[in-house]
């Protein structure tokens, strides 16, 4: 018996992740300085 016979629907809820993904409008968006480097040329 699969999810549909048993009357269940399954919905996905889930976020993308990342400096690009969109906010909600009373957060401020991601700020991401680089403080260290490995070598400087």
């Amino acid at each position: 018996m699969n999810s549909k016979e048993k009357g269940l629907e399954f919905y996905d809820l889930s976020n993308e992740f990342g400096d690009k993904a969109p906010l909600w409008p009373y957060f401020e968006d991601v700020k991401i300085e680089r403080m260290h480097y490995h070598a400087k040329s």
